[in-house]
């Protein structure tokens, strides 16, 4: 497997645990889950997506048996359990896959997104020190090369929209608008609105090409 190889996944939020496997390639489906296991265990570009997603199955389901369990009252994890065991039980274990897989994924690849992260479909790119902040949202196929910080200042996170570079080692921060089909230049730091269809680059970043927008039928 070559260094400058691809990988393209699908979906925005992991919403079933099949999904975390199959979201790029939902053809291997059909060919079963040991295929997607070997895959896991041999791409490092599919394992740290994957782990990424079962990160984000495993805070929702973990979230959500809480909300049910403690019906909004503030209830301590023994009272919890003394009350629902199996249901406590199972709602550590989710905790459990959701700190392993975004540990492993800090201690492999350097490599930081939060579950709570939107990404759309065909997100594709390195994946190696890649950082998100929770709230970030990425459109659809956006490509991101490595060493790329996405970082929230606050409340206010990123937007990025759909067609957009972001080349390595580039910092976007705070609540920046990055518009359809806009590129990010190497190193450039981000902290202003980037219009649709421009190039930007440097630090702060300035625009410095602009292109038509895309016709559409």
């Amino acid at each position: 497997m070559e260094i400058n190889e691809r990988t393209t996944v699908v979906g925005g939020t992991c919403a079933s645990l099949a999904d975390a496997f199959y979201f790029d390639r939902p053809e291997l489906r059909s060919a079963g889950f040991f295929t997607a296991l070997r895959r896991y265990c041999r791409e490092y570009r599919y394992n740290a997506l994957v782990n990424f997603r079962l990160s984000q199955y495993a805070m929702a389901r973990r979230n959500e048996l809480y909300n049910r369990l403690t019906d909004g009252a503030a209830l301590s994890m023994a009272r919890l359990f003394l009350a629902h065991p199996l249901r406590t039980l199972r709602m550590l274990a989710y905790s459990r896959i959701w700190d392993r897989c975004a540990s492993q994924n800090i201690r492999r690849y350097l490599t930081n997104i939060s579950a709570l992260t939107e990404i759309g479909p065909g997100f594709s790119g390195m994946f190696l020190g890649v950082s998100m902040s929770a709230g970030v949202k990425v459109g659809k196929n956006a490509n991101l090369s490595d060493y790329v910080v996405l970082a929230s200042h606050g409340t206010r996170a990123p937007v990025i929209g759909d067609n957009v570079q972001i080349w390595s080692s580039a910092v976007i921060v705070g609540g920046v608008a990055v518009g359809d089909n806009a590129v990010i230049a190497a190193n450039a730091l981000v902290v202003t609105d980037v219009p649709a269809n421009s190039t930007v680059m440097g630090n702060p970043a300035k625009v410095v090409f602009r292109r038509k927008a895309p016709q559409t039928a």
